[in-house]
């Protein structure tokens, strides 16, 4: 059965969806979504827990006279529903993958507001628990023995407690929480190999572009100029970042020195690029119009010579 939220907000994580407003929030802080991943999430949201079909998502998205690439479109609009998330296909906490049928909502969901909805006329409320009744032939303790024991008791914890603070090792204290930006439209954080910089994606200046974080300095500035780049991730010396721009309708593969400077074009067609631990091949995805299958894995080189399809490459026969 689906779930109907009878309020206009949804919360599940740390996230919290207002469907009237058509904002996300984490925080409270105003996370941008488009308008596609922006329904993908509402519709599995509607039903979490249960199998969304590709076919439903697709009449909810595009109507049925509406030209478009629909395998391409949504596979797009969940990839930037999950970089918004801070999700993951592999390990989801959200949105889980059921290969060639559709997607799932896998957190816990509420509703945030509205009347809660009445429990089962079977089901026992705290007021209508049964308790044990209290046998009258066998008094409570007398109130100084009673005060004496509770005494003892508090005593007892205090030490506990204390011991297990005095004695707990410094290395398990508990990681303080920095936050690096604030603007609310930030996503898709990849660390520096040496943990000085953080590079990610922003729409901040209504661009969508590749930024560089600084840690120590707690500067921030751009390093491509957009209009639409994502997916930025580290080179292994730190050197360059890969990252994903659309172009025209059609993802591209760039890297760019991560000192700035002008990008350079790998691969067409391609996105979700990683490097290998050597630095020397890359990894990603590879959109192959009109053939089946239509996304492969490919590898290349760090300058995009010697690139090779997977599995188109090894078919039998």
């Amino acid at each position: 059965m689906g779930a109907s939220f009878p309020g206009r907000v949804v919360r599940f994580g740390r996230f919290d969806l207002d469907l009237k407003a058509r904002e996300l929030r984490r925080d409270g802080l105003k996370i941008r979504l488009q308008d596609q991943p922006f329904h993908v999430l509402a519709l599995l949201l509607e039903r979490p827990g249960e199998v969304v079909t590709r076919e439903e998502l697709r009449a909810r998205l595009w109507a049925g006279d509406t030209f478009v690439d629909f395998e391409r479109g949504l596979n797009n609009a969940v990839r930037r529903l999950r970089e918004a998330l801070g999700d993951s296909a592999e390990v989801p906490r959200f949105v889980d993958t059921i290969p060639r049928v559709g997607y799932r909502f896998v957190g816990p969901v509420e509703g945030a507001s509205g009347p809660a909805a009445a429990p089962p006329a079977s089901a026992a409320t705290p007021s209508t628990v049964a308790r044990p009744a209290l046998d009258s032939a066998q008094p409570l303790l007398p109130a100084p023995r009673r005060l004496w024991t509770l005494l003892t008791l508090g005593v007892l914890a205090t030490a506990v407690v204390l011991s297990l603070t005095l004695t707990r090792p410094r290395d398990q204290e508990p990681p303080s929480l920095r936050y690096i930006t604030y603007s609310g439209e930030d996503w898709g954080p990849a660390a520096s190999p040496d943990g000085g910089a953080v590079a990610f994606t922003s729409e901040r200046d209504g661009r969508r572009r590749i930024w560089l974080a600084h840690l120590a300095e707690g500067d921030e500035a751009p390093v491509t100029s957009g209009p639409a780049d994502s997916g930025a991730r580290f080179s292994p010396d730190g050197a360059f970042l890969l990252f994903t721009r659309l172009e025209a309708g059609v993802e591209s593969l760039y890297r760019v020195a991560s000192s700035g400077g002008e990008p350079q074009r790998l691969l067409g067609r391609a996105a979700n690029g990683d490097w290998s631990p050597d630095g020397r091949r890359l990894a990603y995805t590879w959109y192959a119009h009109g053939q089946r299958p239509a996304y492969v894995l490919g590898v290349t080189d760090a300058d995009g010579a010697g690139r090779e399809s997977w599995p188109s490459s090894r078919r039998r026969g």
